[in-house]
């Protein structure tokens, strides 16, 4: 379980907002431990080894495996890596068109 004193930091979430709505999501996600285990950076750019690109893969082939997402535009590290997840909830659009 996440102990927010223990690890020093503290939650960005909105309280009252509904994550799973349509919308675009900024996610981060971190290698165990930050062990650079995706590639390295040689020349100022990211060289992806085999499990980094296994990782750009996966992230690739969101859209295909579930319709309600898609991937705008992502950036590989080699501990972590960054993307924009878009959910897209055409069942919803009545609810949204309140929300600009």
């Amino acid at each position: 379980m996440y102990d927010s004193n223990k690890n020093k930091r503290h939650s960005i979430r909105l309280k009252e907002y509904n994550y799973a709505k349509e919308g675009m999501y900024f996610i981060t996600i971190c290698i165990k431990n930050r062990k650079c285990l995706l590639g390295e950076i040689r020349e100022d750019k990211m060289q992806l080894n085999d499990i980094g690109k296994v990782v750009e893969k996966e992230l690739l082939s969101i859209k295909m495996k579930f319709s309600k997402f898609n991937i705008n535009i992502y950036q590989i590290m080699p501990n972590h890596i960054h993307f924009i997840l878009e959910i897209i909830d055409k069942n919803n659009r009545k609810e949204d068109e309140n929300y600009t």
